[in-house]
């Protein structure tokens, strides 16, 4: 039930309402969309490959591509875990695009130490709040104990995360929270 509007652009992904944009990976794209029934956000994750011929997805075609996504939604709905998203839905819009919904966690890792740009023009074009900072070390230790209780979750239940970043570390609330 994808609704477009004149200018060709989604508004809604299923029953869901698009709020914004929140990230781009090689095969999809991940938005924060309100759930009209529940009332709450939901972060929404659609199958959107780009660039099969080359780049980060060489070697893999739509269909492969495809039947990884599927499979990444099937298993993370099996996840019972304090520091694991959980996937709560796998659909597919009128136009045939599957998507995955999950709860919205509203910040990363990078909300609290910044991004790691060292680059001068690049750092000097960050914002404040995205300039590198230091942890004080008892967060530090918490932020690391809480990503490993997920990771040794993960690896127990034969699944491997290959992309372990401050931007994949998500938290329950910014200034603080909890790993997810």
């Amino acid at each position: 039930q994808s609704k477009r509007t004149d200018c060709g652009t989604v508004e809604n992904i299923g029953k869901y309402r698009i709020v914004e944009r929140l990230a781009s990976t090689p095969f999809s794209k991940v938005y924060l969309c309100l759930d009209p029934d529940l009332e709450v956000d939901v972060a929404v994750k659609t199958y959107a490959p780009r660039d099969l011929e080359g780049g980060k997805t060489k070697g893999y075609n739509a269909a492969e591509w495809l039947k990884r996504f599927i499979q990444e939604a099937k298993f993370m709905s099996r996840f019972d875990h304090p520091r694991i998203v959980t996937v709560k839905e796998l659909s597919v819009t009128e136009d045939g695009i599957p998507f995955m919904v999950m709860p919205f966690i509203e910040a990363n890792l990078i909300f609290e130490i910044g991004k790691d740009v060292f680059e001068g023009p690049k750092f000097e074009k960050l914002s404040e709040r995205r300039k590198p900072k230091a942890l004080k070390i008892p967060r530090a230790v918490r932020i690391l104990r809480e990503t490993l209780e997920g990771l040794a979750y993960l690896h127990g239940n034969g699944f491997v995360h290959r992309d372990i970043k401050p931007g994949n570390i998500l938290l329950t609330r910014r200034g603080g929270g909890h790993v997810k």
